[in-house]
């Protein structure tokens, strides 16, 4: 399992949609500066810590699933109108909706449907949040015993 070529998987996939959002995203430990009075939207990857067994590979290999999520919360200043953060639900549900694919170190990914939601929200500020379930298959040694 290479929870650091998820991370990259991901961000990638996310960033190859990015010229098509109206606003600049901010993603898990890169630098950002949130913009003044205009939209902007955070990218998080949600990960279980720990995968179930879901078959055998061969002579001390199986297949392990993990689950998790891909987020993107969308920040619109009130009165900006809301248009610009249902219009991204579209964006990033062609991104990653029903798609499956597989990073550097050869763990494949299924996306599920997307969902959304609209929480609470901060002092003069709407938010907009949309996720999209993953599964994640990964191929890993296992110590044989006698």
């Amino acid at each position: 399992m290479s929870k650091e070529a998820e991370r990259v998987y991901l961000t990638n996939k996310m960033k190859t949609g990015e010229g098509n959002y109206a606003f600049p995203i901010a993603y898990p430990n890169l630098p950002f500066d949130i913009p003044t009075n205009a939209p902007y939207a955070e990218f998080h990857i949600i990960s279980s810590p720990q995968g179930v067994v879901v078959g055998g590979e061969g002579r001390g290999r199986v297949r392990m699933r993990y689950a998790g999520l891909v987020q993107l919360t969308v920040w619109v200043p009130k009165e900006k109108g809301t248009k610009t953060g249902t219009v991204s639900s579209d964006t990033f549900k062609d991104l990653f909706q029903f798609k499956v694919g597989r990073d550097t170190a050869g763990q494949t990914y299924k996306f599920g449907s997307i969902q959304d939601y609209t929480p609470e929200t901060k002092a003069g500020w709407e938010c907009f949040v949309y996720r999209v379930p993953f599964k994640r298959d990964s191929i890993e040694q296992v110590q044989i015993g006698i």
